[in-house]
C-alpha cells in the first residue's frame, strides 16, 4: 500500500523523522515536482516569430485525425550508438 504525504517545506524534516520511525513504514521518498517547459513550444514551431499559432489559426489543428506510429527497435550500427574506438 502506498501513503502520500503532502507537507510544507518548513516542517518536511519533523514529518520525514516521525515516519521514518514507524514500524510499518519500509520506504520513503520525495516526489519530483514536475514543471512544464514547453507552454511556448507551439508558438516556436509555428511561426517564424515565435509569436503567433499560425498553423492553429487557420484552422488546422489535429482535431479528428488518426495517427499512426510503427518503430522496428533500436538501430545499434547507428553512429548514435558506435564508438569507432572500440
Amino acid at each position: 500500500e502506498k501513503l502520500v504525504v503532502d507537507t510544507d517545506a518548513s516542517s518536511e524534516e519533523a514529518v520525514m523523522a516521525w515516519l521514518s520511525n514507524r514500524p510499518l513504514v519500509f520506504w520513503m521518498e520525495k516526489r519530483p515536482m514536475f514543471d512544464f517547459k514547453n507552454g511556448y513550444a507551439t508558438k516556436a514551431i509555428q511561426s517564424t516569430d515565435g509569436l503567433s499559432n499560425s498553423i492553429w489559426e487557420k484552422g488546422l489543428t489535429g482535431e479528428n485525425e488518426i495517427i499512426g506510429c510503427a518503430d522496428t527497435g533500436l538501430d545499434h550500427d547507428g553512429c548514435h550508438f558506435n564508438d569507432a574506438g572500440q
